[in-house]
């Protein structure tokens, strides 16, 4: 039997039915959060990048100079000790904390005994004395559920964000549970953010990466 309909008809009556399905259903969104230290940016439903595609980012610090954060929920399968040398052997994950210096481990916190760090929020801390946390964790591995590890980081130059998120990039939010922050198996923190703030963000958590490939 003939093919009475070209490949080129097929592919633009497609479009057609994506472009009438992204209005009637109306995906546009707008993100009226501030970012500040602390934030969560939540990367744009759409947006595909090797680092930041689905991604939350924890915004670590945000001012006029710049700002620079983790991916919290981009993992990779590899124990924290067979990069470390010497650093106990306690189950946890690393993330890929973006782009920059991933030949670095970095990491956050909540140790009141690592007090060095750089004060993020609510009791949160960036960095500090490596061999001081290194030491907490090995006479108390517990608390190993009050840190997160990072190679490299992710980091924006000035009014950079600004722009990313006037155009709808990232989309902020300052509502959430720092002990969320350290759940270190959750692959599905983008899903479960957008579903929190309900609406069109918990509807479009449902949709695929294209939404010309629904």
């Amino acid at each position: 039997m003939q093919n009475l309909i070209s490949e080129n008809h097929l592919h633009s009556f497609n479009k057609e039915v994506h472009y009438l399905w992204k209005h009637m259903i109306d995906i546009t969104f707008s993100t009226k959060g501030v970012p500040e230290n602390g934030s969560l940016l939540i990367a744009d439903p759409f947006a595909s990048d090797n680092y930041f595609t689905r991604s939350v980012v924890l915004l670590c610090n945000h001012d006029d100079e710049g700002s620079f954060g983790f991916v919290l929920n981009n993992y990779i399968d590899v124990e924290l000790h067979q990069l470390l040398p010497g650093f106990p052997q306690i189950e946890t994950k690393v993330s890929i904390g973006g782009p920059v210096e991933t030949d670095s481990i970095f990491f956050i916190h909540t140790l009141d005994a690592v007090d060095d760090g750089m004060d993020i929020d609510n009791g949160l801390k960036f960095g500090g004395t490596f061999s001081r946390m290194v030491e907490e964790l090995t006479n108390n591995p517990a608390l190993i559920n009050q840190v997160r590890f990072f190679m490299g980081y992710a980091g924006w130059s000035k009014n950079q964000p600004a722009r990313e998120m006037k155009s709808n990039g990232w989309i902020v939010s300052n509502e959430f549970n720092v002990k969320e922050l350290f759940q270190n198996f959750n692959i599905d923190l983008w899903r479960e953010i957008m579903q929190k703030k309900g609406g069109k963000f918990k509807l479009m958590t449902d949709f695929p990466l294209d939404p010309s490939n629904n």
